[in-house]
């Protein structure tokens, strides 16, 4: 196991045709992922809100794992593209402004404004499908869609209160967006800085700033709350840059690569969340101000950790054929999982069911599988056409586009199809048996 730990990451082989790609972290996002997934199953049973507290996902739901999730998301987002231009800098002494952008804009942007316009169509009132209890768009609603989606249009909708989670969603992508202008620009400032560590104070300081700002001007909707501004988030984005800093010029002791440091995080972690779980959406305490400090230096030093020990036999779960596909397909799961929530709302609805434990498990089985089939979905057809664009656009012999995005989807496809067709098939059995 020394021997494991000690080991050089993939991201330090910069002679490796896998160029920068740490599997291990591909697992992390579908960690991530799977947490805001839990946290949004609510599903709707015998006309009405079925509040099951089921031992395996009311925990999460308890510590409101969702919005550790997004912040783990927000982490990982900012160790990757700071790894990516601090080695566009060793081998040129600048970032190819022009290339990162352009990497970019053809990863996100096209399943991003496919998603959106599919969501308009889902909730435009005049869709002649049927609706169950509570999933209806009001015209009040759909007045708010029509005027706030543009905000989306241009990546700066987490600034207005959402009232329509299949466009609420989008609040994420905006903030991550916003980050990836800003990112180039302050990381060619830091490397020129002689503290650069400092950094970590500056942003700290201009989150907590700005969530006491915000949380006490005042403001009322359409402004959000400072839990959807991107200047929250300050901190976790530095968080998670100051790590891929660190890893990339390992500048760290062996005793923070001991796994017992490891566990003790993740152990310090949960028992801070499970003790405050409504930290995230006020009011902006200074305990809630600092949590927001902690709980992303916690997951940035678990980011970092993993990935310094990648290739290690003890993190082989996390590199997993099943684990990295869900992770590779977190985009799209993410995207589409509101809208699975909604098709398994109808079902229930239209099906009658009965609400048991049974009914519940069977529902988020299918709700999870239903976002994996159309995650599947739209990588082939939406994502693929454009990262094989963005492979002739920008050539490069340390690319890692063909190992990071190997995943069957086709095969994927199926699997989460057959498996959600089977829960539809066993939930008409319970329909008829009651």
């Amino acid at each position: 196991m020394r021997q494991s730990i000690q080991e050089a990451p993939v991201l330090h082989r910069v002679d490796n045709k896998l160029g920068f790609w740490i599997p291990e972290l591909d697992g992390l996002r579908a960690f991530a992922c799977a947490l805001v997934v839990i946290a949004h199953f609510n599903p709707w049973i015998a006309s009405d809100q079925f509040v099951y507290q089921s031992v395996i996902l009311q925990p999460i739901k308890d510590i409101q794992g969702g919005n550790t999730g997004v912040m783990l998301f927000f982490c990982l987002s900012s160790f990757l593209l700071t790894s990516v231009c601090l080695a566009d800098i060793d081998r040129h002494g600048h970032i190819n402004l022009a290339a990162f952008f352009l990497r970019r804009i053809l990863r996100i942007w096209p399943l991003y404004f496919f998603m959106l316009v599919v969501s308009m169509l889902l909730i435009w009132p005049g869709l002649p499908i049927p609706q169950a209890p509570g999933a209806s768009t009001t015209p009040e609603q759909w007045a708010w869609a029509k005027e706030f989606a543009p905000f989306y249009g241009v990546f700066v909708g987490n600034w207005v209160d959402h009232k329509i989670s299949e466009i609420g969603i989008f609040w994420t992508i905006c903030v991550e967006e916003q980050f990836y202008f800003a990112l180039p620009f302050v990381l060619m400032w830091v490397v020129r800085f002689r503290w650069q560590y400092l950094i970590i104070l500056l942003a700290v300081a201009a989150t907590a700033s700005s969530i006491i700002f915000f949380s006490r001007l005042g403001l009322s909707p359409p402004i959000s709350s400072p839990y959807y501004q991107t200047t929250t988030y300050i901190s976790t984005f530095a968080f998670g840059g100051v790590a891929a800093l660190m890893l990339h010029r390992r500048q760290t002791t062996n005793e923070l690569a001991n796994p017992l440091l490891l566990f003790a995080c993740i152990v310090v972690l949960i028992i801070v969340l499970s003790k405050n779980p409504d930290f995230w959406s006020g009011p902006y305490s200074l305990r809630a101000v600092t949590l927001y400090q902690i709980v992303p230096a916690m997951l940035a030093f678990i980011i970092w950790w993993v990935a310094r020990h990648s290739g290690a036999s003890f993190l082989l779960f996390l590199r997993s054929k099943l684990v990295r596909s869900i992770g590779i397909l977190s985009y799209g799961i993410y995207l589409t999982h509101v809208i699975s929530h909604r098709f398994v709302n109808l079902e229930g609805y239209l099906l009658g069911l009965p609400p048991s434990a049974l009914t519940y498990y069977l529902l988020f089985i299918q709700y999870a599988a239903i976002a994996v089939f159309l995650a599947a979905l739209t990588h082939g057809v939406v994502e693929r056409p454009f990262l094989s664009i963005r492979k002739q656009l920008l050539p490069s012999k340390g690319s890692a586009i063909d190992a990071r995005w190997n995943v069957n989807w086709r095969q994927v496809a199926i699997i989460a199809g057959g498996l959600s067709t089977l829960c539809l098939f066993a939930l008409s059995l319970v329909s008829v048996a009651a």
